[in-house]
């Protein structure tokens, strides 16, 4: 909860140019066959900047080219793209380095929360909790 509440006091996004418009209708497009039975919704994905490629759930950045799918509910299109993908060019220039920065920070301290909370644990089952993040 405490990252969501970080998250969340980022400032709002600057509007965007006629361009990146144009292309977020283009990858709104490729979303016809989308799974309804997810939370994320095109708008959100393609506002993002990913498009959907045909596949399960799986999406891909137009500018980094990075996939992101096994969407789960409550997953944030922009914070999973700024998770996995911080070098994104496109992530940089809508969202800008202060939120990247601040989800990579939350991830870190996710990630290290549920190593230390799985020291007991296999080390199976520890390497499925981490990939989970």
């Amino acid at each position: 909860m405490v990252r969501r509440n970080i998250i969340n006091s980022v400032l709002e996004l600057p509007p965007q140019t006629t361009e990146q418009s144009t292309r977020g209708s283009e990858r709104l497009d490729t979303y016809t066959h989308w799974p309804q039975h997810l939370s994320q919704s095109p708008e959100q994905l393609a506002e993002a900047g990913l498009y959907y490629t045909g596949v399960d759930d799986h999406c891909r950045c137009f500018a980094c080219d990075g996939g992101l799918g096994k969407w789960i509910p409550g997953d944030d299109p922009w914070i999973e793209h700024c998770r996995w993908f911080p070098a994104c060019p496109y992530a940089r220039e809508i969202k800008g380095d202060e939120f990247i920065n601040l989800i990579q920070l939350c991830a870190d301290h996710a990630l290290e929360e549920n190593v230390s909370n799985s020291q007991d644990e296999t080390s199976g089952a520890m390497t499925t909790q981490i990939l989970k993040y």
